[in-house]
């Protein structure tokens, strides 16, 4: 069976004249009275659409295999098999994205009308004998509703965000797939409506991880990562000592790790508690991903042992959305998000006092009013206040929405910003040109037809020749349609199956080529930084920015040639200032491993703090013993507090505190 088709028939209908896109529109007729049938194809074809037309529901099914239609009239009463279970069978096949019409001289009861419509999802039921000006006036009409349009979009979350508890379940029901980068909205949903049950998360149809809710608060979150922290954690949260835990770990026990440690008497059962809510946090970071996820809403299993005895709640969410914006997700991709949403208002929801809490989360610190100011504006007139960069602005806006404080309205089209819309357009054209089709449409290769489709019907609502107004300087008119062309390049290859699979493999070819390159760049890059040439270890690392999976190791082996290059030229204040916002950017669940606990202590100890320097240095050595340069780091901080003439109560304390650090470590140096 052919893809789903795509929602955006309404636009051609709306924008009929002059349209070049309005052949790749199909529309098929399945009408036996050749009358009535030449008489809508006519109409049809009049409006520009490829239009066909066929006697009965067999004809039909056959020609739905060879092309792709995007609306379908049936006559209920058609020979081999009646129109509605005809309508009913095209719905199960090609989804909400196809429009039905069903038309009728014979059932005129309005209970049959009211089952065919409820059984089909048709747009409308029209009775013989009808104008085909109605018919055509009902067909804009219908598929002009924004419900219509925006079910099953994620976007459906971000309006309309004042609705009962049961329509926000019900819109999370109906969300089609979608980036996973968008999950903080659901999980904003989910809370604000004090939801109770589980959700399941699923990559590629297989389930990927489980979130549970109870009453406005997440009491649990299971991945495919089964690797727990809880000995890192509770080392880093100062809670156990290495000794202690592996004490733990050597007793012969089913008991878990935490509750060993109690039985020990060696923590206490809410220390235990603290670092199960930070491990449960690590976890929810671990979907949001560039990946195309769906979801399933179920009841809350009756498993009490499963659950946390501490929750995240929303505040709790507000908090670790502005960490995932600051170091997941990129703003590259928030351009191409909200690029057709640049003439959408702001509005303000029933949650905005919410606002006042968070004022001094990084993002909002330096633009505390956005949240207020911004009401009423469109995105576009917010990021021209000045109000900071655009980066930092855009990102606070999508956590504003994300978290549903603000809510997106209707389009407003302003016809006298011509200037400002060419301005973005070029920017829009500069950042598109050179990207992959999937980077242009912001999705990831795992993106399936249904949601490539969405997405492009979503930029053709603001980004589509037909829309630009007559009397636009003809700049604009060709910067639209040279922008629309890629849009549809992209398009037209990644919801053709072939031609996609064909384009990905192209793809996987230069990739794995340039793959190896980068790899090679990597080693080397390590291999300097071994050698104590950082400058030449940096230049190496900023060729393949951007370029190697593992983005946090790429980072933190920056931060650390950052740190030692020192500052050239920056004053103390904004050096540290520089690296600590490259510190922010490494992943939450990226923080626990031997590399970062080593940048934080390099970090501690530009900066003077010395003793948190201590700590990230040992935990560095406890996860990971044969790290060398952790080692080295102690030893020169050792030597040059007791080479110190000033003999102070804290030089005393890190001297001794640095001889505990060090003394097993001297026996593992002999072994080896």
């Amino acid at each position: 069976m052919k893809a789903k088709p795509l929602n955006v028939l309404y636009y051609f209908f709306l924008f009929a004249d002059n349209s070049y896109m309005k052949k790749s529109i199909h529309a098929l007729i399945v009408e036996d009275d050749k009358s009535l049938g030449n008489a809508l194809k006519k109409a049809l074809e009049q409006q520009g659409f490829q239009t066909q037309l066929v006697p009965d529901a067999q004809a039909a099914l056959s020609a739905c295999q060879i092309q792709e239609y995007q609306l379908v009239v049936i006559d209920c009463m058609i020979p081999k098999m009646n129109g509605v279970d005809l309508a009913h069978q095209l719905r199960q096949d090609f989804g909400d994205d196809l429009f039905i019409l069903l038309i009728s001289g014979v059932f005129k009861d309005k209970q049959f009308e009211r089952d065919a419509l409820t059984k089909t999802k048709a747009l409308a039921f029209l009775k013989k004998p009808f104008d085909i000006e109605e018919f055509l006036k009902l067909t804009a009409q219908a598929l002009s509703d924004p419900d219509h349009l925006d079910k099953g979009s994620i976007y459906s979350l971000m309006k309309n965000s004042d609705l009962s508890r049961s329509e926000v379940i019900q819109k999370v029901k109906d969300l089609d797939s979608f980036n996973a980068y968008h999950l903080p909205l659901v999980y904003s949903s989910l809370l604000h409506a004090s939801w109770t049950g589980e959700l399941v998360l699923k990559e590629n149809q297989q389930e990927a991880a489980h979130v549970f809710f109870k009453e406005g608060n997440i009491i649990q979150v299971l991945t495919k990562d089964e690797k727990s922290l809880m000995g890192v954690l509770l080392m880093e949260m100062e809670f156990a000592s290495s000794q202690d835990i592996k004490q733990a770990m050597s007793t012969s026990t089913s008991l878990p790790l935490g509750q060993q440690l109690i039985k020990l008497n060696a923590v206490s059962p809410h220390a235990i508690d603290i670092v199960i809510k930070k491990q449960m946090e690590i976890r929810l970071s671990q979907t949001i991903k560039e990946e195309m996820i769906s979801l399933e809403l179920k009841d809350l299993p009756n498993k009490p042992q499963l659950y946390t005895r501490l929750s995240l709640g929303i505040m709790d969410l507000f908090f670790l959305l502005n960490d995932w914006i600051s170091s997941k997700i990129s703003y590259d991709w928030l351009k191409q998000v909200y690029l057709p949403k640049m003439d959408a208002t702001l509005e303000a929801t029933s949650h905005i006092n919410q606002a006042q809490h968070i004022k001094g989360l990084p993002l909002l610190s330096s633009c505390s009013e956005l949240p207020y100011v911004s009401q009423g504006k469109t995105i576009q007139e917010v990021l021209d206040m000045n109000l900071g960069e655009s980066e930092h602005i855009l990102k606070s806006i999508h956590f504003l929405l994300s978290t549903q404080l603000l809510s997106l309205k209707e389009i407003i089209v302003n016809t006298q910003k011509y200037q400002r819309k060419i301005e973005r357009l070029k920017k829009m054209f500069g950042d598109i040109d050179s990207k992959n089709h999937f980077e242009i449409l912001g999705l990831a290769q795992n993106a399936r037809i249904k949601e490539i489709k969405k997405v492009y019907k979503e930029f053709s609502k603001a980004i589509h020749p037909d829309k630009v107004p007559e009397d636009a300087p003809q700049e604009l008119k060709d910067l639209t349609l040279k922008i629309f062309k890629k849009l549809n390049e992209a398009y037209s290859t990644l919801s053709d199956e072939k031609k996609r699979e064909k384009y990905i493999k192209e793809l996987e070819v230069g990739h794995l080529e340039q793959s190896l390159k980068n790899e090679a760049l990597m080693k080397k890059a390590q291999k300097l930084i071994k050698e104590g040439k950082f400058k030449s270890a940096l230049s190496t690392l900023k060729q393949i920015k951007g370029k190697i999976p593992n983005k946090s190791k790429h980072l933190l082996y920056t931060i650390w040639c950052e740190i030692k290059l020192g500052r050239q030229g920056r004053s103390i204040e904004k050096f540290l200032k520089d690296i600590k916002s490259l510190i922010d950017k490494v992943p939450p669940e990226n923080r626990h491993d031997h590399l970062y606990f080593f940048i934080m202590g390099l970090y501690y100890k530009r900066s003077g703090e010395i003793e948190k320097a201590l700590k990230y240095f040992k935990n560095s050595i406890e996860v990971e013993p044969q790290f060398i340069f952790a080692k080295r780091e102690i030893i020169k901080i050792k030597d040059k507090y007791q080479k110190s003439t000033s003999r102070t109560s804290l030089t005393l304390n890190i001297t001794t505190d640095l001889t505990k650090i060090l003394s097993k470590f001297w026996k593992n140096k002999k072994a080896g």
